[in-house]
């Protein structure tokens, strides 16, 4: 389809991949796409009247509820990339966002989905959108495609490793921010010390929150391909609650 960029559903920003964001190869950190993602959206969000702000007021919260992003390059320190955001609501329940990352010959390098729903802070159950959003933010004219893959739990073979909560994860809903998440997911892939692992594809599912002081396990198991490995991935509580789900695949 083609953008309207009247379109209120359409948000973009321009940048350079600062030297903060990149890793030990000189690219963008994955786990700062999914920060740079949150930015625009929540900036988008603020401008429509429905940002975490303007939620709060009313004693809801956003929550992340499902990711996919796909890689064909990362960006390099100092490039200039445009982010294009389509936002459109689904079955009155999700909030569905694409992002696609361009690089200065306009090639997509990254594109992503990404699920919210609208929660009761105080319940702690899902609202329906039109129940709160104003009319304007329940209309899109684009629908945006995704069909999420299911993230079994690991039950075979698997690694684990242990990392605490710090106050630095913890966000706006005084809790772990989900690109927590990817961090400790991808922090346990194994790579050498001058390159960066080459993801082609992040699928998450959040299932419970947690806070501060926390301890979590990751739990992966390896699946190695022809040119790569698939990474199963369970995120847990110490309790053996599953946090999230994760499926990485990395490229050789």
């Amino acid at each position: 389809m083609k953008k309207n960029q009247s379109d209120i559903n359409f948000f973009q920003s321009h940048f350079k991949v600062p030297y903060s964001d990149v890793g030990v190869s000189g690219l963008l950190k994955h786990v700062a796409v999914f920060d740079l993602c949150q930015d625009l959206a929540s900036r988008h969000a603020y401008q429509l009247g429905i940002s975490a702000i303007h939620v709060g007021e009313k004693g809801k919260i956003w929550v992340v509820h499902r990711y996919h992003f796909d890689f064909k390059r990362l960006p390099f320190w100092d490039e200039e990339i445009r982010v294009e955001s389509y936002r459109s609501p689904f079955k009155r329940l999700y909030e569905m966002r694409s992002f696609d990352f361009f690089d200065e010959n306009n090639e997509n390098i990254i594109h992503g989905i990404c699920a919210w729903v609208l929660v009761d802070k105080e319940s702690g159950k899902p609202l329906r959108l039109d129940r709160v959003l104003p009319d304007n933010a329940m209309i899109s004219n684009r629908k945006i495609e995704f069909d999420f893959k299911d993230i079994p739990p690991v039950r075979n073979l698997r690694k684990t490793h242990k990392f605490e909560v710090l106050k630095d994860d913890i966000d706006f809903n005084n809790h772990a921010n989900n690109a927590s998440y990817i961090k400790w997911g991808l922090e346990v892939l194994p790579y050498s010390d001058n390159a960066q692992p080459i993801i082609s594809s992040l699928d998450i599912r959040f299932h419970k929150d947690t806070g501060v002081g926390t301890n979590i396990i990751v739990e992966s198991f390896p699946e190695k391909r022809e040119r790569g490995v698939d990474y199963l991935q369970s995120i847990k509580s110490e309790k053996g609650d599953i946090l999230a789900s994760l499926f990485i695949s990395e490229n050789f």
